[in-house]
């Protein structure tokens, strides 16, 4: 799946916009190879305290957001509300 950058001129931030074009026979055999592959064994290991904020915190952050890449180009910057975001380039 193709994922378009887009860059704000005015504050550089990036937006990422899906394809339409949908998923490629080469990734549907990549996750399905992923999906089958066996689990892991042993005992998983310990996360300390400061990862564990991290993961809540984005946890708690992306509830709140919209997806991530977006499936239409928003009209404005998300961060700046300029109109000004130009394609910048495309992420396969």
């Amino acid at each position: 799946m193709t994922v378009q950058v887009y860059r704000c001129s005015h504050c550089g931030r990036e937006v990422l916009v899906r394809d339409g074009a949908g998923i490629s026979a080469a990734e549907i055999a990549r996750r399905i190879e992923e999906e089958m592959r066996p689990p892991a064994v042993g005992r998983p290991g310990r996360t300390d305290a400061s990862t564990r904020l991290r993961d809540d915190i984005w946890t708690g952050i992306s509830d709140t957001r919209e997806p991530i890449p977006r499936d239409t180009l928003p009209s404005a910057c998300p961060a700046c509300g300029k109109a000004t975001l130009a394609e910048d380039r495309a992420v396969e």
